[in-house]
């Protein structure tokens, strides 16, 4: 099943991107925002003065102060300009683990392209926490 059908448009994409992302908004409500911009994830990205702002070609990525919290956001080279990602760590049954929130604003013909840049950090994660659980499971037993 394709995320965006023929004729399928971008508010669909929103709703279903909202859907999966609503337990992340219940949970913490101070940074939910129910219509976010572009502009407006800028702000709460880059709000704490200690915010690190790393430069690439094709992106602008903001770390936030305590390095758990992550934000990219493409340039219009970028092929899923205009989008942004926010991730970030959690703990999960005494785990660390990174989750994303994404947001694309471009036309129904760019979601793919979106969406195929956020599979690319939650294909990292998943690499990540399988490395993780074997270096866990291979570390010597006190």
């Amino acid at each position: 099943m394709s995320l965006h059908p023929a004729g399928a448009g971008k508010m669909r994409f929103r709703l279903l991107l909202l859907a999966m992302l609503l337990p992340v908004f219940m949970a913490s409500p101070g940074e939910a925002q129910q219509h976010p911009t572009y502009e407006s994830l800028w702000a709460e990205a880059t709000k704490q003065p200690d915010a690190k702002i790393a430069e690439f070609p094709d992106l602008t990525m903001v770390v936030r102060a305590d390095g758990l919290t992550y934000y990219y956001f493409t340039k219009p080279s970028h092929f899923a300009h205009p989008g942004v990602i926010k991730r970030y760590a959690v703990q999960d049954n005494g785990n660390w683990v990174m989750r994303e929130d994404g947001w694309s604003f471009g036309d129904d013909s760019s979601q793919p392209a979106f969406q195929r840049w956020l599979d690319q950090f939650k294909e990292l994660d998943r690499k990540m926490a399988e490395q993780m659980r074997q270096q866990k499971g291979s570390a010597p037993s006190n």
